[in-house]
């Protein structure tokens, strides 16, 4: 079930906040998971981590987890126009928003890594938006 969602539509650096959510609702649900989902991840060409934290109060930012995109070569050398149709990415942020020590709006930031944990600052990823959800049933 869908809680809060937010509009990206644009290129997202290393370190930039991705996204303002608001956890009060969803942490009245204590006892529910809850899942960020980015929509409309443009593939990239390269394999890239992706690492995903949460700010929201005094303690700080607070690692939600990592996410992957496996590399899809060169667009040209597409064999097929859908190997580069966008992704949908969910990531289990339960605990993390519990680590958040005030609930309310929430930040979420996304740090772009290389395949040897290097964050690579001038690489950007499409986001079309992102969503906070609890599983469905």
């Amino acid at each position: 079930m869908k809680i809060a969602s937010a509009f990206v539509a644009r290129a997202i650096r290393s370190g930039e906040r991705v996204a303002r959510i608001d956890l009060r609702a969803s942490l009245a649900q204590a006892d529910q998971p809850l899942e960020l989902i980015f929509e409309g991840v443009q593939k990239t060409a390269a394999s890239l981590h992706l690492r995903i934290s949460l700010s929201g109060g005094p303690a700080g930012p607070v690692v939600a987890g990592d996410l992957f995109t496996y590399g899809e070569g060169p667009a040209e050398d597409a064999p097929a126009p859908e190997r580069f149709f966008p992704l949908r990415l969910i990531l289990d942020i339960t605990a993390a928003a519990r680590q958040i020590a005030t609930p309310g709006p929430t930040e979420v930031f996304l740090e772009i890594l290389d395949g040897h944990g290097r964050e690579l600052s001038d690489e950007s990823l499409f986001i079309q938006q992102v969503e906070l959800h609890t599983p469905d049933e």
